[in-house]
């Protein structure tokens, strides 16, 4: 069998993409920095004031900076990879945005390996072993993917819920208020449901074949692109589509193919050892997180705390990315006067009226806050267990909020939504719940008898830890 391995002008050329992309995330993190990686949002953020936060957003500058402009920025790769793992794998269930979900921890992984093969070539190991890890880094993405289209086949896609919620909600798309979305018919959207996960299955088949790779990264590639018009993901769709040069230069390929036993042959030992030991644990990992998902299964107690905690850390997880339940809530947000007027926050625009500056007010342009209200919000929808870290985290936010008030003295009030499917008519947005923040108290009131129902019938939340319940 043949293996596709990736040249170094072409990993070279990524990684300077890469370096640009992170530099346009920090720009992009920038009016909100300190408080978004701060304790407002991070009770253990190492960023208390101005002067830590300015440090960071430096550090993360120079480190994009040299993965763009220095020959071989094997130290500043490891910085960046420990700033990322830090705030968007260690710190998700400490932090109000969860790490960004998917936003975050796929640039995290990739930063990661990229620091592994800034320290292979620091170390002087032939370039091919830094071929195998980039193998092994497409592998990885590729399991993502499989776990992503395995979920949306389990979570409502064949049942033709499924997209359209995204396209549906103003948290996750920029054309949530065109209401001639709301008029495309159920045929299309059952055709779309079936092929997005069907497509990503196929897609991920490709990235776990190394014979394969290229084919698989084109196609997501290409995929990505398109997203990039549809979804609000920050910049990871740029990520993704910028997997492209690692295989293709300009519209030439730039790979090249090797029989997979003189690869064999040629990598160091240790590299190796190393190299298969982290494959068994991701493959093993991914499955048990399967089996404890899915089926409910679990090893003995002992055994699996140990895995959990690997899990937790490397990561391995359930990929629900763009499933209904999680993308079927939006809610909106206002200031409430002391006579009881409201005032919209998060407009249509995606702007609010009030901020520090012009980019300040662009607050809910940013997908972070997506997934602060998204993750505070389901959190309760999926187990009332959680109602009282939901109050919690509501008046952390809540805190956030004070620039963009008109009135230090108001209050804030959250009105939450469902999208519903409404057969032979068009979807609507059906109010489900109400909370209230008079500056100490929080106050709520289940609207929907159907507030805490779910799509999936296997939901099993997310328990901290690398674990579901």
């Amino acid at each position: 069998m043949d293996v596709t391995l990736i040249s170094k002008d072409s990993y070279f050329l990524f990684r300077k993409c890469l370096g640009t992309i992170f530099i346009l995330d920090l720009l992009y993190f920038a009016p909100w920095f300190q408080m978004m990686f701060g304790r407002e949002y991070q009770f253990n953020s190492p960023v208390q004031n101005r002067i830590t936060a300015s440090l960071l957003f430096l550090l993360w500058f120079l480190s994009s900076l040299s993965l763009i402009i220095i020959e071989n920025p094997f130290l500043t790769a490891i910085l960046l990879t420990i700033v990322f793992r830090f705030y968007y794998i260690e710190s998700r269930t400490t932090n109000l945005f969860r790490g960004g979900g998917a936003v975050g921890i796929l640039p995290a992984v990739i930063v990661t390996y990229i620091a592994l093969i800034e320290t292979a070539i620091f170390i002087e190991l032939n370039w091919i072993n830094c071929q195998f890890i980039l193998l092994i880094m497409i592998f990885q993405i590729g399991i993502f993917m499989l776990d992503s289209s395995f979920n949306k086949m389990s979570s409502g896609y064949f049942r033709n819920q499924g997209f359209q919620f995204t396209v549906y909600n103003p948290f996750w798309t920029f054309w949530a208020n065109f209401k001639t979305l709301r008029l495309i018919p159920s045929s299309f959207w059952r055709l779309i449901n079936i092929f997005l996960p069907i497509t990503q299955c196929l897609i991920a088949s490709l990235l776990l074949f190394p014979n394969f790779q290229q084919y698989g990264v084109l196609l997501l590639s290409m995929g990505f692109v398109i997203l990039t018009f549809i979804v609000r993901l920050g910049s990871l769709t740029i990520l993704l589509s910028s997997l492209f040069v690692l295989y293709f230069d300009g519209i030439a390929p730039s790979y090249q193919l090797i029989n997979f036993n003189e690869l064999m042959m040629r990598i160091e030992p240790e590299v190796m050892i190393m190299a298969f030991l982290y494959l068994f644990i991701i493959l093993f990992g991914q499955i048990l997180v399967w089996l404890n998902y899915y089926k409910n299964i679990f090893l003995p107690v002992p055994l699996q705390k140990a895995v959990n905690f690997i899990n937790s850390h490397l990561p391995i997880l359930v990929w629900r990315v763009f499933t209904p339940d999680v993308v079927n809530l939006h809610c909106l947000v206002f200031e409430v006067d002391k006579i009881g007027s409201r005032r919209l926050l998060n407009k249509k625009n995606f702007t609010t009226d009030f901020g520090y500056n012009f980019f300040h007010k662009l607050r809910f342009f940013n997908v972070a806050e997506s997934c602060v209200l998204s993750s505070i919000f389901n959190s309760v929808k999926y187990d009332r267990n959680n109602f009282s870290s939901t109050v919690d985290k509501i008046k952390r936010y809540c805190h956030t909020i004070s620039p963009h008030l008109s009135d230090s003295d108001s209050s804030i009030e959250f009105e939450v939504y469902h999208v519903v499917l409404n057969e032979g008519a068009p979807p609507t947005d059906k109010l489900v719940s109400k909370w209230f923040f008079d500056g100490s108290e929080v106050k709520n009131s289940f609207v929907s008898d159907d507030s805490h129902k779910n799509i999936s019938t296997f939901l099993r939340p997310y328990a901290g830890s690398g674990s579901y319940k």
